[in-house]
């Protein structure tokens, strides 16, 4: 074995990592803003294509710039975590890592308030509805297939 073969692998398990936290990242961003777009428009508040779409882009660098420490820590632990399962059960490799990723963030958004006490208001707003809930964790599920996809196999 060379020394470049764990070099290699690490670098090819970094890199699935930083885009599994990048999709993630990306998916739950936008969604986030969908919910708070959303909640403009119910207050009869003329929100034009246009506006909504500048939004929708610039929330994916501001609350992209939070949320993306959120998933990539979230992410880091869940995942060595799946790894180890995945060497237990190797055909289920995908399901574990893409599973890991939706706990990954339903637990970021659990933890959440107990660093960021708000007085029972959720810090993102989608997750004030379970269906903004299960979305984020929907892109943490994404994030985790993307994951599971681009890592190299052990062997």
């Amino acid at each position: 074995m060379s020394m470049n073969s764990p070099m290699r692998a690490f670098s090819g398990i970094a890199l699935a990592w930083l885009a599994a936290v990048l999709v993630a990242t990306a998916l739950g961003s936008v969604i986030q803003t969908q919910y708070n777009m959303a909640a403009i428009r119910a207050l009869d508040a003329p929100v034009p294509a246009g506006t909504w779409l500048m939004v929708t882009l610039q929330d994916l660098v501001g609350f992209g710039s939070f949320y993306v420490a959120a998933v990539a820590v979230s992410f880091l632990v869940a995942f060595a975590v799946a790894a180890l399962m995945a060497r237990l059960f190797p055909a289920w490799r995908t399901l574990v890592f893409a599973l890991a990723g939706g706990a990954a963030i339903f637990g970021f958004l659990q933890i959440l308030p107990v660093f960021l006490p708000a007085a029972d208001l959720k810090i993102i707003a989608a997750t004030r509805f379970a269906s903004g809930t299960v979305l984020m964790v929907a892109a943490g599920v994404v994030g985790g297939w993307v994951y599971a996809r681009l890592r190299p196999h052990p062997g």
